[in-house]
C-alpha cells in the first residue's frame, strides 16, 4: 500500500473510531445519566437540546471516515476495502436520515404515536450504525 493509501487507512481508522466511540459513549452513557438525573421535562429540553449537535458530529465523523476509506482504496490496496466502504456509506446515510427524523420528531408532540415510532426507528438505525462500524473495524483489522 502507498503511503497515501495508509494515510486514507489512518484516516478511516480514526474517523470511525470516533464515530463509534462517540455513538457508545451518548448512547450508554450520556442519555442514562440524564433520564436518572433529572426530571422527566428537564431530560427532554437537554436531549432536544444536544441531539442536533450529536447528529451533526455523527454527520461530520462519518464523511471524514468515509473520505478515509474511499482515499485508501483510489490510493492504495485495503483489503476488503470496498466491503467497509459500503459499511461506512451506509451508516452514514442512516445517520443523514436519523437527523432528518429528528427533524420531524421537533415538529410532534412527545407523547404521540408518530413520535414513538420515529423514535423507535432513530435508535434502530444508531443501533445499525454501530453494528455496521464495528463489522467495518472487524474487516480492517481481520488479517
Amino acid at each position: 500500500m502507498t503511503s497515501a493509501g495508509r494515510l486514507g487507512r489512518l484516516l478511516w481508522r480514526l474517523a470511525a473510531g470516533i464515530w463509534l466511540g462517540s455513538l457508545v459513549f451518548f448512547s450508554l452513557v450520556v442519555t442514562q445519566v440524564a433520564f436518572r438525573a433529572l426530571p422527566t421535562a428537564a431530560t427532554t429540553k437537554f436531549l432536544t437540546a444536544i441531539f442536533p449537535v450529536y447528529y451533526t458530529f455523527e454527520i461530520w465523523a462519518g464523511g471524514a471516515a468515509l473520505l478515509g476509506v474511499v482515499w485508501a482504496l483510489v490510493r492504495g490496496k485495503m483489503p476488503r476495502g470496498w466491503l467497509v466502504m459500503v459499511l461506512t456509506l451506509a451508516a452514514w446515510v442512516l445517520v443523514l436520515w436519523a437527523d432528518h427524523v429528528l427533524g420531524l420528531m421537533h415538529q410532534l408532540s412527545p407523547t404521540s404515536a408518530v413520535f414513538h415510532r420515529l423514535h423507535q426507528e432513530s435508535v434502530t438505525a444508531d443501533g445499525l450504525v454501530g453494528v455496521f462500524l464495528i463489522v467495518g473495524v472487524l474487516l480492517d483489522s481481520w488479517r
